[in-house]
């Protein structure tokens, strides 16, 4: 043995066969790491079939032989801190992201997979099911915002409740729009219903706005005040309706690329418009002299309570 004056990098050396057939060469020397030494491997452990690897481990340098008769993995994915395997899936036409989602649960629940194996969506998967987690609350959210605005508006907390009124039909008429032309509750579907949620809102401002003002300036009674802001506010509800219905409509009726995204966007806007309006002129003057009772009861048995925002109003006189 000799020493060295300097060290090699740790990479591997892969010896060929060939070698053995060099008569000089009768010792092959390989610098190692523990205090510079060189260790000697004689040429009879080149007589091998297989490749030899000069591998240093620990300072000792050694052969061995190449195991090429398995394969082994050349990487192995990562998600988090846990080896992961992706499985990718396309959808067939006319199937809906949620029905592939909800058959991919249920296979998954009836292989009974050992408790050590967790399977998560990734994608446009795991995009849909957290836009379905947080829908109801952002849904939440925009009435709460709604109802503090209109609250400080018309200083009641009760009237606000006749405006709100309006929404439930916007959203059974957006959803039974895409029921019936087969499109899924996308993200792009729930956008729609927001909108909705400013847009169908408006009719019970019109007819609750003018009706209180008529109870407060010109001492109408509720029914009177309620069938006067139908009658005068019918033509601008109906173009309002109709020109946020008639926008809708390149929405839906579109054809071309991304088409397919802005469809659902059309159909819920479409659907929740038509049923709105069709029961909105019925039922918001119905609601509005129910909740109108509540408060007149509400303020004989409170007299000095504060926010009902009316004052029991005279009969009209004929």
């Amino acid at each position: 043995m000799t020493s060295g004056q300097h060290s090699v990098s740790p990479t591997p050396w892969i010896a060929p066969p060939s070698l053995a057939d060099v008569p000089a060469l009768d010792v092959i020397f390989i610098e190692g790491f523990v205090g510079h030494t060189v260790i000697g491997i004689h040429e009879t452990e080149l007589h091998r079939a297989q490749p030899l690897v000069i591998d240093v481990h620990a300072g000792l340098a050694r052969a061995h032989a190449c195991d090429t008769d398995h394969t082994s993995y050349l990487s192995i994915n990562h998600q988090g801190q846990f080896p992961a395997v992706t499985l990718s899936f396309n959808l067939a036409p006319g199937v809906a992201l949620g029905d592939a989602v909800a058959a991919i649960q249920k296979t998954a629940a009836t292989i009974r997979m050992p408790g050590a194996i967790q399977g998560t969506f990734q994608g446009t998967a795991q995009a849909f099911q957290a836009s379905l987690k947080t829908a109801p609350y952002l849904i939440l959210a925009a009435l709460l915002a709604v109802y503090i605005i209109l609250g400080v508006l018309y200083e009641s907390y009760i009237h606000p409740l006749t405006i709100l009124s309006t929404l439930p039909s916007a959203g059974v008429g957006a959803l039974l729009m895409l029921m019936l032309f087969h499109f899924d509750l996308s993200v792009v579907g729930l956008i729609g219903i927001i909108l909705l949620i400013g847009i169908v809102k408006k009719n019970g401002i019109m007819m609750v706005d003018f009706a209180i003002h008529a109870e407060r300036a010109e001492h109408l009674s509720p029914e009177a005040a309620i069938r006067r802001a139908c009658l005068l506010r019918f033509r601008p509800i109906m173009m309002t309706t109709m020109a946020a219905l008639l926008g809708a409509l390149p929405l839906m009726l579109g054809r071309g690329t991304g088409s397919e995204l802005r469809q659902p966007l059309g159909y819920t806007m479409v659907g929740g418009l038509i049923l709105s309006q069709i029961l909105t002129l019925f039922t918001t003057p119905v609601i509005y002299l129910y909740l109108d009772r509540l408060v007149v009861r509400w303020a004989r048995k409170h007299p000095q309570a504060p926010g009902t925002g009316m004052q029991p109003a005279p009969q009209a006189v004929s």
